[in-house]
């Protein structure tokens, strides 16, 4: 019985690890004092969080052309923003901070799809590079069905071993 809790475990911190929050890099999170972009895997959502800086250009690309949703309203603002699947470019000389960049993404593209593809740059305010951007995932649905039924199993041994002892 120890050998199956043990294998179920191992298991479940595997896939939880792997597919809940942590996107490429690893970083300390969202809300750290590091540049992130957040994707929602659940309706394609990018969002940013500047970590209290100010983004004067935000150049993002997709090798894939992933980018074939809406940007969120007035957020593309022409002559100088330029949205295509390859490319979300943003100048804001005023500059930019926390902001939801739109439903822009495909949904259910894993934290690896995702950190493979896009590459990030941009400048701060008032001078400066970006420098190195954090990606971060929501929690996948589809990944807290599997560790909740490996948790109930996890209880279910259990049980079983203590009723055995009774």
């Amino acid at each position: 019985m120890r050998v199956m809790n043990v294998i179920v475990i191992a298991a479940l911190v595997t896939m939880f690890g792997s597919t809940s929050q942590a996107a490429l890099p690893l970083g300390a999170g969202p809300g750290d004092d590091v540049i992130s972009l957040i994707y929602n895997p659940m309706n394609g959502n990018l969002a940013l969080d500047a970590a209290g800086k100010l983004i004067t250009t935000l150049e993002i690309q997709s090798a894939a052309g992933y980018f074939t949703g809406t940007p969120a309203d007035g957020m593309v603002q022409p002559p100088f923003d330029v949205y295509t699947p390859n490319k979300y470019f943003l100048l804001r000389t005023s500059g930019i901070g926390d902001t939801d960049l739109g439903n822009v993404l495909p949904s259910g593209l894993t934290c690896f799809a995702v950190a493979a593809d896009l590459t990030v740059l941009g400048s701060l305010k008032p001078f400066g590079s970006l420098g190195t951007v954090d990606m971060f995932m929501c929690p996948e649905p589809s990944c807290l069905l599997p560790l909740g039924l490996g948790f109930m199993g996890v209880l279910r041994v259990n049980r079983r071993r203590h009723d055995v002892v009774r």
